[in-house]
């Protein structure tokens, strides 16, 4: 799983100030359907050096993240109507660091399917989410 973060309670897991040189060259897929949040969220990774992948359906983020490798994922839980969980399964089990980027996630479902699980509650700056995702994938290099 990702981090030590808690549901929903991002101020604890930022407190420290994160390189955001940690981005360059790192492939991060963006799983979001509002393509307007998507082009946003990467355009500001992008800024940050970071090669950035989109998918928009549950199945092209499926298709992702069992053909290739991340360095770090976002996920909108919520794909026209389909959840994510699917896609944060597999990358818990290949350890793969990620976040929950929703307006529509039950934090208690969140807590029991992914106890260490962060989620960045829409709509958030921009900061907020690359401030999130940074924190996740520290933690897991760190373990």
């Amino acid at each position: 799983m990702t981090s030590g973060g808690r549901v929903g309670n991002l101020s604890e897991s930022l407190r420290n100030p994160i390189p955001m040189s940690r981005f360059n060259g790192k492939k991060i897929l963006v799983v979001e359907d509002e393509f307007m949040i998507a082009i946003d969220i990467e355009a500001s990774l992008e800024e940050l050096g970071a090669n950035v992948a989109c998918a928009g359906t549950l199945e092209r983020a499926l298709e992702a993240v069992e053909s290739d490798r991340f360095d770090g994922v976002v996920l909108d839980l919520n794909l026209a109507g389909k959840e994510v969980y699917p896609v944060a399964d597999i990358l818990a089990r290949q350890g793969i660091p990620f976040f929950f980027h929703t307006g529509h996630g039950v934090k208690s479902v969140l807590r029991n399917r992914y106890p260490d699980a962060v989620v960045c509650q829409k709509p958030c700056l921009s900061h907020e989410l690359v401030d999130a995702l940074a924190s996740v994938m520290m933690k897991t290099a760190d373990a």
